[in-house]
């Protein structure tokens, strides 16, 4: 079965569309949350897969495992974050596994700040 899998919810505040520009800024040190609903292209009807990762790459290309962090909120939506530390443009992507395929990439950017970060 082919799936599809796009940005959802209201805490999809660091998914962007597709070809375009970031839809929201952080600070660094936010903890930004990213979310995904995987669906039958077909029905419509939402769809969990088997397992599914959530790959972060940070400004410096640093690949990261945050897997540990993704929820399932509801059928077929999972929901991850990331502390963004470092200012700059990150990536990520959530991929499903198993009879169900699918996969998500998303980015949002950190910008710079001559500020100190909150204790």
């Amino acid at each position: 079965m082919s799936l599809a899998a796009a940005a959802c919810g209201s805490d999809a505040a660091a998914v962007v569309s597709l070809g375009g520009s970031p839809v929201n800024v952080y600070t660094p040190g936010t903890t930004v949350l990213m979310n995904v609903s995987f669906v039958d292209p077909t029905s419509g009807a939402p769809v969990t897969p088997e397992a599914v990762t959530l790959r972060v790459l940070d400004p410096t290309l640093t690949e990261t495992d945050q897997t540990g962090t993704l929820s399932n909120p509801s059928p077929g939506v999972y929901a991850g974050s990331v502390a963004a530390v470092a200012s700059g443009l990150w990536r990520y992507r959530f991929e499903a596994t198993g009879a169900a395929e699918a996969a998500f990439e998303g980015r949002f950017t950190v910008a710079q700040t001559l500020f100190a970060s909150p204790a």
